[in-house]
């Protein structure tokens, strides 16, 4: 529990500092023009906007990813626990009563898949 905190402030914090640090780059660049452009006095004022916006997106690309991440470490849990159940039932030396537990776990486990997979499908709105 204490690395979802943990991981959410990194996040909070990340998206932050990467909205300052846009909004602040854009503010110096325009400070930095000559009073004769154009751009100078709507470059000042958008700048807050763009601190906003950037700490916006980079919070949504953070969660993105996180999940990303997340959802492979699942799939290749899902891989190794199949090939691990599968060599146990392969192995002569394994019980039959041990191999017949590991198979109906195993079948639990796929059908629990199954079942999260059809509700995700059917919760998808097609218009």
């Amino acid at each position: 529990m204490e690395n979802i905190k943990t991981s959410k402030n990194n996040s909070k914090l990340s998206s932050n500092i990467a909205g300052a640090g846009g909004g602040t780059l854009l503010l110096l660049l325009a400070k930095n023009l000559p009073e004769s452009n154009e751009y100078k006095s709507w470059l000042i004022i958008i700048a807050p906007t763009i601190t906003v916006g950037l700490a916006a997106f980079w919070k949504w690309i953070s969660k993105e990813f996180e999940l990303y991440l997340r959802k492979r470490t699942v799939k290749k849990l899902k891989e190794v626990l199949r090939r691990d159940a599968n060599k146990v039932i392969q192995n002569p030396d394994i019980p039959e009563e041990m191999k017949k537990d590991i198979r109906l776990k195993l079948a639990a486990f796929e059908k629990q898949n199954i079942d999260s997979l059809t509700k995700t499908i059917l919760s998808i709105k097609i218009e």
